[in-house]
């Protein structure tokens, strides 16, 4: 009796023990995993900063495509290249004060939701900004151009574009503008017709400084005149 009493105890103080064990490894694992993953972001957003700011021609070649580079910082950025931002996903990255010029067509299927890109200037060739999304973000003082039929078939769901620039002759067609606001945005380069395209579920919003093209009726389109707060 004595020993079987002391063969269970010594067997459950082992199991304990080795749950300790095994409880501390997978604790220290999840750290180093952690660490990891933070070194991961940290390399990551360091070196995409450190590209952005090279006049080097080989970074001309780069594009950032297929990739995720949800949640980077890329304040003050500078990046001029031939081609690139297609298919890549920034959701919750910071673009602030930024600048990236795309020399080709870009910014094809591409997420800024919920980031950041106030007074950021993204430019692009002909055809540029297809199938992109902006829900959410913010878009304070942003200036976004593109020639030729441009900003077709994008999202700006609840997007904050109060004061920015939206600048294309033949494009922005077709978009989702739901709940999106357009306090002070200048919105005068394109037609009419092009912004008669686009659509919205709750009313997009506008204000008395914001530009509109040329015979375009915001009351009549359904949008929602914003309340002065004087």
């Amino acid at each position: 009796m004595l020993l079987g009493f002391i063969v269970v105890t010594a067997s459950l103080l082992g199991w304990y023990s080795a749950s300790q064990s095994a409880a501390k490894y997978k604790q220290k694992f999840e750290e180093l995993a952690y660490r990891s993953s933070r070194l991961e972001f940290s390399i990551k957003s360091r070196y995409l900063k450190e590209l952005a700011q090279k006049d080097a021609p080989e970074s001309n070649r780069v594009a950032f495509s297929n990739s995720n580079f949800d949640g980077l910082d890329f304040y003050g950025a500078s990046l001029v290249a031939l081609r690139g931002f297609e298919q890549a996903s920034f959701k919750d990255s910071n673009f602030q004060n930024s600048t990236i010029k795309i020399g080709q067509r870009a910014f094809l299927s591409i997420f800024f939701d919920n980031a950041n890109l106030q007074s950021a200037k993204l430019e692009g060739g002909e055809g540029s900004f297809y199938s992109a999304s902006f829900v959410n973000a913010n878009m304070t003082s942003a200036i976004l151009y593109a020639p030729g039929s441009s900003f077709s078939n994008c999202s700006f769901r609840n997007a904050n574009l109060t004061d920015a620039a939206i600048i294309s002759e033949d494009g922005f067609i077709s978009n989702d503008i739901s709940a999106a606001s357009f306090d002070g945005t200048d919105l005068s380069s394109m037609s009419a017709e092009s912004l008669k395209t686009c659509f919205f579920g709750g009313a997009p919003t506008y204000s008395s400084t914001t530009k509109f093209p040329q015979n375009f009726d915001p009351k009549a389109a359904g949008w929602k005149l914003k309340e002065s707060s004087k």
